[in-house]
Parts: structure tokens; sequence; C-alpha cells
């Protein structure tokens, strides 16, 4: 699409107020301006106003951030900025990474230009130099070559800003000085005898391109380090210093910072090492170990700004110009650690020692194992600094060679450990065992043993760990425990068969002796009724009183032959066990009013009178707690035999007996019965449903 005209033309010019110092150049020029102070950038600035002034088109090269400032001085100085914008006679031209593109916007912005109608186009490039957001240095050479070509093709004058403070001494001798034509300088434009022209020196353009982008390359490797050394130091949790050989701070990095809460500008105003280490003996060690710098670390306890005191650790190394670079590591957290960790140690320890359980860890990998001290101690043998050399489970985790334990563990125990740990391994499972070991000085220990693996994230087998417990104390304790209970067990029955015995002797005696006794007296009381009856009734008296005598022998006599039944039922022996449980039950029923029945099915079998006799008694106090506390209407009872076993079993439909009252060791008549039933190798189970009644069911051996 063409671009419209404008009517009015104005007459060819050959040059140009500059703007700077009443400078006036030809038009065409390509003029380097190099600057390195706000004034001189201000100056550099008249280039534009100047052209805005005289109606000329004005295009500015640059970045925003830079080209702000020139708006802003064309404003101070009364140019309307955005009415020159608005009319396109003030064009904002940004910086392009590409030089090609950059040369064309420039191109296409002139030719705009010119087909407006202005007479003269000014440019003003505010230069950048190893930028990302400009070519690179090496196209910008070949870039500013090229303008000076454009500018021989259109009415133009070319003002390239250069900051001196930006520029190497290859950028400024052949990037800068070495396109452009002319240059500023001290106020005047004079021609640049470093000028190299692109069209005779295109070979010498070419290599300082090339060398150019070399330069730039180290320099974006340099930056790119810097950066790296940069984050490394403001991100690192260590504390970075560098100070003088003073020990005046220099530079600090941001965990120093805020470890020890100063700031670079506060630790610079105050006396640091003071403030960090009041006490001057402490700051003396500390001002030696910064001048000697021997790279070691060192411990110190050192003040904050806030007044704490933390534990550091620093590291100093010496620089060739007498600097000092610290590294200082903040151990108030770790000690912190440490100690809890410590301590808990020395409880687990201690409660390892309480409770005779070592500890014990085996790296498959590595074949290291960890044992605890509790575990030497089982063992009975001695802490090493080295790994535990006592090979017992070190080698019992392996599935190949057993031979470690041929002196530890005892032949007897032996296989059925190795066949546990073997079946652990190939399972990949847990495992626990009971075995003992044979300390060096020849004591045995009881041990039981308790392994766990441990996987990997890939579920690899890694390790096993556990527990060993010394179980000899218990196991002695539980022996004796035992042998208690045997020795009052049989005291127990030794005294109910002496009992019995003595139950059995007096039930006798009474029936014999007292029986006898109480016949004979009856027979004379009834000899001396017959006597005195025959002669005559003035004796009717002491016959009276015979007879009431006559009574009261037979009620003795009952009571007597009631009393040696209770002792000892003679039908007990006399007839055998059942038709004793017969008799004493029907007699219960007498007694109670509870109705009962029996069924007995012995089968003609000869019980042994010492189990007839616990089973009776059993039966007697079976029933007894019936009476007592089951409040039942009825009771059956079942006694039977076979080859092998006697099975009596009492059933009633009362409340039922509870779980607790049945396990309660206050319970002494259940307790009698279970050591009446034990001490003959039988058993007692009782058994309550709520409501609906209690069973006893008495099993013994034959």
């Amino acid at each position: 699409m063409a671009v419209k005209k404008r009517v009015t033309r104005r007459r060819k010019t050959t040059s140009l107020d500059l703007g700077i110092a009443g400078w006036r150049v030809p038009i065409h020029s390509h003029i380097v301006c190099l600057w390195g102070t706000k004034r001189d950038f201000s100056e550099a600035v008249g280039f534009v106003e100047a052209g805005l002034k005289g109606r000329d088109h004005c295009a500015v090269v640059g970045e925003e951030e830079e080209t702000a400032p020139i708006l802003a001085i064309l404003k101070s100085r009364g140019i309307d900025v955005e009415g020159a914008q608005a009319s396109k006679r003030l064009i904002l031209l940004g910086p392009d990474p590409s030089a090609k593109e950059m040369l064309g916007r420039i191109t296409a912005a002139f030719e705009a230009a010119v087909a407006g109608g202005d007479s003269v186009v000014r440019l003003f490039g505010n230069v950048g130099w190893d930028r990302k957001s400009w070519p690179t240095d090496a196209e910008l050479v070949a870039f500013e070559a090229r303008l000076t070509e454009l500018a021989e093709k259109f009415p133009c004058v070319l003002l390239c800003l250069h900051q001196t403070q930006t520029l190497t001494g290859l950028i400024l001798r052949y990037g800068v000085l070495g396109t452009h034509p002319q240059m500023l300088e001290g106020g005047s434009v004079s021609s640049n005898p470093r000028f190299l022209s692109l069209e005779k020196s295109p070979r010498r353009l070419a290599q300082i391109a090339a060398q150019l982008s070399e330069q730039q390359k180290a320099r974006e490797a340099l930056r790119r380090e810097t950066e790296i050394l940069q984050a490394i130091f403001d991100n690192i949790p260590v504390m970075i210093s560098f100070a003088d050989p003073s020990g005046n701070i220099l530079l600090v990095n941001r965990e120093w910072t805020r470890v020890l809460g100063w700031s670079l500008e506060e630790a610079q105003r105050v006396d640091f090492l003071a403030e960090a280490y009041p006490d001057p003996v402490r700051r003396r060690e500390v001002l030696e170990f910064m001048r000697r710098a021997e790279q070691r670390w060192q411990d110190f306890r050192t003040r904050t700004k806030d007044g704490r005191v933390i534990d550091t650790s620093w590291l100093r190394v010496g620089l060739s110009n007498g600097t000092r670079i610290g590294f200082g590591l903040d151990l108030t957290e770790r000690k912190r650690l440490e100690k809890g960790i410590k301590t808990t140690e020395a409880l687990l320890s201690e409660g390892e020692k309480l409770s005779q359980t070592g500890s014990w860890a085996l790296n498959l990998g590595s074949g290291k194992l960890f044992w605890s001290l509790e575990t030497f101690r089982i063992f009975g043998l001695e802490p090493g600094e080295e790994t535990p050399s006592h090979p017992l489970f070190h080698e019992l985790l392996r599935p190949a060679d057993y031979s470690a334990a041929e002196n530890t563990v005892p032949p007897e125990d032996r296989s059925a450990l190795q066949e546990t740990i073997a079946r652990a391994i190939a399972e990949r499972s847990g495992f626990e065992a009971d075995h003992r070991v044979i300390r060096p000085d020849g004591s045995v220990r009881d041990i039981h043993a308790v392994g766990h693996p441990v996987f990997g994230e890939s579920g690899e087998l890694l390790e096993f760990v556990g527990v060993l417990t010394d179980m000899t104390e218990e196991r002695l304790a539980q022996e004796s425990l035992r042998r208690s209970h045997d020795e009052l067990r049989s005291l127990s029955q030794n005294l109910r068969t002496v009992r019995e015995e003595e139950r059995t002797r007096i039930s006798r005696e009474i029936h014999d002796e007292i029986g006898q006794a109480l016949t004979a007296l009856q027979m004379d009381v009834a000899w001396v009724e017959k006597r005195l009856s025959s002669a005559g009734p003035s004796n009717e008296i002491l016959v009276g009183k015979l007879q009431s005598m006559a009574g009261m022998i037979d009620k003795t006599m009952e009571a007597v032959q009631k009393i040696a039944t209770e002792l000892r039922p003679g039908v007990l022996d006399e007839l055998g066990l059942g038709d004793a449980v017969d008799w004493f039950v029907r007699e219960f029923e007498k007694r109670t009013g509870i109705s009962c029945r029996i069924q007995s099915n012995l089968n003609g079998a000869s019980i042994d009178p010492d189990l007839a006799t616990t089973a009776f008694r059993i039966l007697q106090e079976a029933l007894t707690n019936v009476a007592r506390h089951a409040g039942a209407t009825q009771v059956q009872v079942d006694l039977s035999a076979d080859d092998r076993r006697l099975t009596l079993e009492v059933r009633d439909n009362g409340r039922g007996i509870s779980e607790n009252r049945v396990a309660d060791s206050r319970s002494l008549g259940l307790l009698g019965m279970r050591e009446r039933a034990r001490a003959l190798g039988g058993d007692v189970s009782i058994r309550g449903n709520r409501g609906r009644g209690t069973s006893v069911i008495v099993t013994f051996p034959r």
C-alpha cells in the first residue's frame, strides 16, 4: 500500500544543527557519541530536542528503561512528547535480538518518514552491547556498518550513544570506533581515524566480528559462572563471610545474616567480634584462629544479635591478598539432637539392661553386623570398637555356612534353629526361635530370638533386624515356681489323703466303738426296765425314766450313724462308687427338695478306691454349690466309665454361674474340685449359661 505524501515539501537540506554545542553536521553523517556521566547523556539528548523543535522526523532506538530518561529530559525542556508521538514525528524503536530484523524496522521507519514528506530523519541510538535483548556483539558490528550504508541512502543523521563504563577494549576499538565515520568528542564532531569501511575492509570486519563473538561467549560463560556462584553464595545453608586480615567484615551471605541476625551494614557499624565474643579471652582465640586460617574446623560459642548463645563451627581460608573467607555452621540444633540421641541411647541401653533384651541388625549386602551392649552381655562377650566378631547370628542368617554356631548353640538345639533361620531367608519373612547359647565361660543361657526382614524400595531384602531376650532367669523362676506348685499340689494331695484316711478311721471308730457302746447301754437299760416292771407298780416312775433314756439312746445312735456316714459313707467302701453316688443323690434330694435324676453306667468297671473317693468328693462339692448358689429346681447326674476314662457330669437348671466366678481364685470350692481332679491327672470343666443353668464335667484317666 502506497504511503500518501505530504503536499508541501521542504527544500533539500545539506546540513543540520546537531543540537549539541551549536555544532552543525552534514546530512548522511553516522556519528558515535561516548558518554560517561549523566551530564554527557543529557547534552546528547539535545540531538532529539533540536530535531523536534526544527520539525525533523526523530527515531529513538533503545531499551524501554533507557528510553524513559530521554523522554523525561525532553519533557523537562518543554517538548510535547505525546503530541510528537501522535503525529509520528517521534517514534520509539525497541531493540531486537536479530540484527537483520532490527535493521529492517529502522529502514522501514526511514522510508515512511521520507514518503511522508520529512526532509531530514534523525536516529538517536542508545546502543546496548552484551545484552540478550540486542543482537550479539558480532552482529552489532555488522549492524553498525550497515547503518553507515543506510545513512548514505536517506537524508538523515545517525547519532549512536555508547556508555564508556560498559565497553571492553575490543568493543570500543572495533565495535564502536571502527564502525562510525564521525565521532562526537569534546562538544565537536570530527572524522574518526579508526573507522573501518565495510567495503574497504570486509575481511578485517569479519575477523573483528569473530573476535567479538568469542569474547561475548567468554563473558557469557563467566556471567553464568558468576550467577551460579552468586546463587550458591546466597542460598547455601552455610554461613560465608569475607574479612580483611584485621577481622573487619567485608561481605556476608544470607545464611550468615539469618543465623547471626546482623546485616552486613550493621556488622560493619559495630565491633562485631566484641559483640559475638564478649569474653576477651575467647575473642583473642577467635582472632588467632582467623589469622592462622589453617583450613580446619573449630567449634565456638557465638552470641547472636538478639543475645542468644549458639554452637557454631568455623573454617577459615586465606587468600593471597590477605582476605580471609570464613565458612560457618550452626550446630545448635545438631548438638541438641545429638544430646537427645545420646539420652535416648542411654535410656534404650538401660531399658535393654533391665529387660535383658539386646538388639541386633545384619546388613545382608555388606555382611556388617550391629550388636547393642546388652547383646554382647547376653553372649558373655566384651564390646569392642570393631564389628562384632562373635559370628553366631551372622552365620546363622547365611544360607550356606552354620559352622560358626557349632561352639555356641548346643547340638540338641542347633537343627531346629538352623531350620527356622533358613526358612526365614527362603520365605523372606520374620522368625522367632527359642534356643540356648554357651558362653565362653561355659555357662548356658536360654535365648528367645526374634528377627524381622527389611526390604528396599524395589523389594530387595536388605537386612534383618531383631532382638535377643535372655530368658534364663525367667526360666529358672518358672522352674522354681513349677516346683513350688508341684510341691504344694503334692502336699495338698497328701493332706487330702491323710484327711480321707482320718475320716475313714474316725467313721469306723464312731461306728464300731461308740455304736457298740450305745448298743450295750441300750440292752442294759432294757434289762433294768424289765426287772423293775416285774417288781410291781411302785417302780412306775423309774420305768418311765428308763424308757426316756432308751429313746435318747436311739436318737444318739442315729446321730452317730449319720456322722459316721458323712465322714465316710460305708456304701462307698462296701458297694462301690455307683451305689455311693446313687445313695448320696437320693439323700440330697430328700434334704433339699430339689428334683434329682441320676444315670449311672459303669459297665461293671472296677474303680480304683482313690479315684472313687475323689469323684465322690467332687460330686459332694458340686451338689453343695447347687444347693447354696444355683437356685435350681432340677439336677441331672451322669456317671459313666469306659476303658480309658471315668466321667462325672452334674447339670442344673439354675441361674448359671458367671465366667468371672469360674475364674475367681477366691472360689475355694471350685479350686478344690480342680486340685482334686488334677492330682489324679483329671480335668474339670465348668460352664454357665445365664438363666439356663450350670454344668460341671469331670474326667479322669483310668
